[in-house]
């Protein structure tokens, strides 16, 4: 087989600087020789590897000699010719040349390094513009000059160069992978698929392999921790649920900061949650908006690219099956701190007991066990001290109760084929997620693919990817209050009592509390659920017109319904009472034989449903060109857009009957009915080109205009564009050590479309009346966001890649809902484009092969990213937002900073604050860290002080920012022969949560830091001094607390038996693979939360959510 020497590359220009003349006073091999020349020279030499002599040494002694003249010396009595053609230096056996010039007929079949031919592999005769591609089987069959060189070249592996040899006409080409590059091919926001090394803009990437590693239950939560400059946060754990993707920071002040989503081609509506990760090839994020200018107005956010698996990788004839179960459990991670003692007087015979707590002046009936009791008389009555430090006699961990271990399962099976002709890739998923909470049944998935790629010719061929997803999710019934309800209720109560009338789950469980009823009655009485269906499609057309140019016509869609039920039945308890003798007499007699009453809701059912259908058609238009060293990619395309959305809710009470969930089982006066329809179209043209001079001068245009619905009369097209370029300076300096560096500089634009009807006049119509809402605008426009990116990547030591970009965005024109101080024509809102927002944001990835030998590997990759981001401009009133308002929207403010009151924190600030008469002295600041008198700590009078301004109004003022100081993430695989470990680690430093979980527990002292069963005399704090912090639940500083964390997020040990580690081979079974996985295995934080990976409508606010859970598994994989 030929080959070329290690310094040869067909697309290599002058060495710049270096003489043509040599010095040479030594004895070399004839390799080294040829390696010494093209150091020194411009030349490159191509020879085959069964060149004669080729370790032969001789002994050269010239100065200031020319090439030539030094190879005759070095050749004289060999066996060895060469020719010099303009940079290429040509040896060859003598005797092999033919001398003459009619055209050989050369044929073969490029493949990969494992056998698997490669279709349109591109092969070109060096010197010449002539260039060819093999077919859908790798074949080849071009006439060629018996003195002309052929490159072979294909995306992700290393170029290899032939010597056209007369003897040797039918070839088969093996190219090896580019470790540098493998899987490395960049296929979003460029014009064609583009080597890393020539791409401009920044661009990650995950493949499969790194995704299979700790399979994830979705796309979404596969991101968590492997790119930098990608956030994802699971806001709940609860099962089903989506992540919450941010990628280089936020750039809508009103929200909404995900990014654009495609999977195959598909434009998303949805999330990315129900996407089987088995199935996914690739995942390319697009980051920031010079990155994702050719998105245009949907893409300020970023963009995440989906590609799935299809059979084209396969070896032709061949069909391969992949089975794989996984069997695991989950285990909620971490429980509230809860108070486990409480401050009320005991009886004397309070030991007697031992179902219930009893207190002093309290009488109890003599078969009295636990909950509420109407026969009860007199009240709890609190010590003296105020301190909560006496036990209760039954102390039940009611979370434990709550919360059980669920169970993990998935099943899989995809199968590949590929014949001369057809790639088919057919797959079906079932995965259960039960959750952590008894009564529910968490969340299970069906998805079913089906790709198919068919050549119809050798220019024409078609695709198909089609993904069916069902899903059904239980929910919590009555929602997420069982969390609150669980954390506030005493632990000495019975949750698993029955009722009076044989239904489970005492409903007052508390005599002391009838405000929380059970909170396992919702979760087994009330039914939440949603059924889901998605289907989404993408058909192509691609005909290759020539070598230069080719055409593909695009039709994809997204289908989903949805299908939500939320029952109450009719025997839904609603209150338990006493049971009078006679209710309407006066004084009541309580009925001591039979002392409950219960009162039903009569049931309630709301269904909500809805269906959306998102489409496009995309016209393309490829070119692809030479023109000696100048390489161009570009294409022209035309993409229109279709959405439609329609939904129905539909609720009523009091069901007639029971058992009969349906709205004919109500009085039609109960039902109320509302329906919803959009419809949303956009038209999008671009143009985008890639020019890379000598394989080092890279440049890229890109043009685009949109048009939608969703803008203004005003202001219905948009202009986006972005350029951008890169150098390779190894390509010009011989750096020692490294093989590649590269600088890159982008500057674009993108946008984010306004919501539907933010441009329109709006109305809410009540009992036939309409009331106006928002004011139309003509003149409203998508938010515009620009970006400078500048970038360095480079490869070193052979063994390292780093890469490091910093960017600077500005968000302009930024849609948000102004009050009109003047009702304009009654009208007291109108979204207008009314802000700015900018950005820095600086990432780096260092990825590095540790080691690498035949028994043993180890690689690892730190991820790092810091953004900084502030409200620049706001041309209408300030405001807050988010839950309870705790976020400020302001100009010159850090976006996503907290405001609120704050308690006095030194004695500085207490000092501005005292009155005439007053004496710092008497003041010092206690173990909380808050001023208090020191003459009340560890009184009941013990409170802290509140900041107030000049005028002595409690001072708002910013409490805590939600942005961190930093993000890292380390994973690393290391492997021995057939076992392989892999962690993933992530580290977020600073960045605060508002935890008003813990601060509305202590409403009901239930927080455990108001327990002080355990604390010193002389350090114990009373019941008072913590519902003053508790401040009747305004949002303050003190429940703002640090939310950083070290976490050990992925983990899998892996035994594999395959033939390539020699331990294993069978006829049929190609892989065994046999692990254990672990998903949020641990986590170091201070935050006293469930997680402080959690939040609120997209807010770092912490509020009874669903709490993320520990996940551990068995799985096995078979491939055939």
């Amino acid at each position: 087989m030929n080959s070329f020497s290690e310094n040869s590359n067909p697309e290599k220009e002058l060495k710049q600087k270096k003489t043509a003349t040599l010095t040479i006073n030594k004895e070399l091999t004839i390799n080294e020789l040829f390696n010494f020349i093209s150091k020194k020279t411009n030349y490159d030499f191509f020879f085959n590897s069964n060149l004669p002599n080729l370790n032969k040494k001789v002994a050269v002694n010239v100065q200031n000699a020319s090439v030539s003249t030094v190879l005759d010396i070095a050749f004289e009595g060999l066996d060895i010719e060469y020719s010099i053609k303009v940079n290429d230096i040509v040896v060859r056996q003598k005797g092999t040349r033919s001398n003459k010039q009619e055209k050989i007929l050369i044929t073969g079949t490029v493949y990969d390094d494992t056998g698997i031919p490669l279709p349109e592999a591109n092969i070109i005769i060096k010197g010449s513009n002539k260039g060819f591609v093999t077919d859908f089987d790798g074949k080849f069959s071009i006439s060629v000059n018996p003195t002309d060189i052929l490159v072979f070249s294909y995306l992700g592996f290393q170029n290899q160069t032939i010597i056209v040899d007369s003897k040797k006409t039918t070839l088969a080409i093996y190219l090896q992978p580019d470790v540098n590059v493998l899987n490395e091919i960049i296929i979003s926001g460029v014009a064609s698929g583009t080597s890393r090394k020539k791409l401009s803009v920044s661009v990650s990437k995950l493949n499969s392999s790194s995704l299979e590693k700790a399979p994830q239950t979705s796309v979404s939560s596969s991101l968590q921790g492997k790119v930098a400059g990608v956030s994802v946060n699971s806001f709940s754990g609860s099962p089903g649920s989506s992540s919450n993707i941010v990628l280089r920071g936020s750039t809508s002040i009103k929200g909404g900061n995900s990014p654009m989503l495609l999977v195959d081609g598909v434009i998303m509506g949805g999330s990315l949650a129900d996407i089987n990760v088995d199935d996914v090839e690739s995942i390319e994020i697009v980051k920031g908006a010079a990155a994702a200018s050719l998105y245009g107005s949907k893409a300020a956010n970023g963009v995440i690219v989906v590609t799935s698996k299809r059979g084209k990788n396969l070896t032709t004839g061949k069909t391969s099956i992949t089975i794989r179960n996984e069997l695991g459990f989950q285990k909620v991670a971490n429980l509230l701190d809860l108070s486990t003692s409480h401050h009320y007087r005991l009886d004397p015979t309070w030991l007697d007991t031992d179902t219930y707590t009893k207190y002093q002046f309290v009488n109890y009936p003599s078969d009295y066990v636990s909950g509420w009791d109407p026969r009860i008389t007199g009240n709890r009555v609190e010590k003296d001290d105020h301190y909560q430090d006496l036990p209760y006699r039954v102390n039940n961990d009611l979370q434990e109760q709550m919360f059980n271990d669920g169970t993990y399962i998935t099943n899989y099976i995809g199968v590949g084929h590929k014949s001369e002709k057809t790639n088919l890739f057919v797959s079906f998923e079932n995965n259960k997620n039960e959750g952590v909470v008894i009564e529910t049944g968490g969340y299970d998935r069906q998805s079913f693919r089906l790709n198919i790629d068919h050549a119809l010719s050798d220019k024409i061929n078609i695709s198909a990817s089609n993904n069916y997803i069902r899903t059904n999710n239980d929910f919590l019934g009555g929602g997420t209050s069982a969390f609150f309800e669980v954390a506030s209720t005493d632990p000495d109560v019975d949750l698993f009592k029955k009722n009076i009338d044989g239904q489970e789950y005492n409903f007052y469980p508390n005599q002391w509390n009838t405000q929380f009823a059970n909170p396992l009655y919702d979760l087994w009485k009330k039914e939440s659920t949603a059924a889901k269906s998605r289907l989404l499609s993408s058909y192509d057309f691609n005909w290759k017109l020539n070598s230069v140019i080719s055409f593909k016509a695009s039709y994809a869609f997204e289908l989903e319904h949805y299908d939500n039920k939320i029952l109450s039945p009719k025997t839904t308890i609603n209150d338990l009472l006493p049971n009078y003798i006679d209710p309407s007499a006066d004084p009541q007699v309580l009925n001591q034989s039979n002392p409950f009453a219960l009162s039903y809701t009569g049931g309630a059912l709301s269904k909500r449903n809805y269906k959306a259908l998102n489409q496009t058609f995309r016209a393309t238009i490829n070119f692809k060109k030479s023109w000696g060293d100048l390489d161009f990619n570009g294409k022209l395309s035309y993409l229109n857009e279709d959405n439609h959305f329609e939904s129905t809710t539909t609720s009523a009470t009091s069901f007639i009957l029971n058992d009969f969930p349906i709205f004919d089982n109500f009085d039609p006066t109960t039902i109320d009915a509302t329906d919803f329809r959009s419809d949303i179209r956009a038209t999008n043209y671009f143009a985008i080109a890639s020019f890379v001079y000598k394989d080092r001068y890279i440049l890229d245009g890109l043009f685009r205009i949109d048009g939608s619905s969703l803008f203004g009369e005003n202001e219905r097209w948009q202009n986006y564009f972005r350029l951008s370029g890169a150098y390779r300076l190894t390509k010009d300096l011989e750096i020692p050590g490294i093989q590649e560096l590269k600088l890159r500089a982008a500057y674009g634009t993108s946008g984010l479309r306004p919501g539907f009807g933010d441009k329109d006049e709006t109305f809410s119509i009540n009992d036939g009346i309409a009331s106006k809402n928002t004011l139309g605008n003509k003149d409203l426009k998508p938010s515009r966001s620009a970006e400078l990116e500048l970038g360095i990547e480079t490869s070193f030591l052979d063994r390292f890649r780093f890469e490091a970009t910093y960017s600077k965005t500005k968000v302009t024109d930024q849609y948000l809902l102004a009050p009109l101080a003047s009702h304009t024509g009654g009208f007291p809102y109108q979204n207008v484009n009314a802000g700015e927002l900018e950005s820095k944001t600086f990432e780096a990835m260092l990825n590095a092969k540790i080691i690498s030998t035949d028994d043993i590997n180890w690689e690892a990759t730190l991820t790092f990213d810091r953004t900084r981001q502030k409200i620049t401009k706001l041309t209408i009133p300030e405001y807050r937002t988010g839950p309870r308002n705790t976020f400020r929207i302001k100009e010159g403010e850090t976006f996503g900073t907290m405001y609120g009151v704050d308690f006095v924190r030194t004695l500085d600030q207490m000092q501005e604050q005292l009155t005439a008469g007053e004496n710092i002295n008497d003041y010092s600041v206690n173990r909380d860290g808050v001023v208090v008198l020191t003459s009340d700590i560890g009184t009941v009078n013990e409170k802290p002080f509140v900041l107030v301004d000049e005028n002595g109004a409690e001072k708002v003022q910013k409490i805590g920012d939600t942005n961190p100081d930093f993000n890292l993430g380390l994973n690393t695989t290391f492997s021995y022969k057939n076992f392989s470990l892999y962690l993933l680690w992530q580290w977020k430093q600073g960045g605060d949560l508002y935890n008003h979980t813990a601060q509305y527990l202590v409403r009901d002292n239930r927080l455990g830091i108001i327990d002080q069963i355990h604390t010193r005399p002389e350090n114990k704090k009373t019941v008072d001094y913590y519902q003053a912090l508790y401040d009747a639940d305004a949002i303050n500083g003190y429940w703002v607390e640090d939310a950083s964390y070290l976490k050990l997020n992925e983990a899998s040990l892996y035994y594999t038996l395959n033939d390539k580690t020699k331990s294993f081979s069978n006829k049929y079974i190609e892989e065994i693979k046999i692990g254990i996985i672990g998903r949020n295995l641990w986590t170091l934080t201070n935050y006293t939360g469930y997680d402080p990976q959690t939040g609120s409508d997209g807010f770092l606010f912490d509020n009874f959510g669903y709490p993320n859970f520990r996940n551990y598994s068995l799985s096995v994989q078979v491939k055939f």
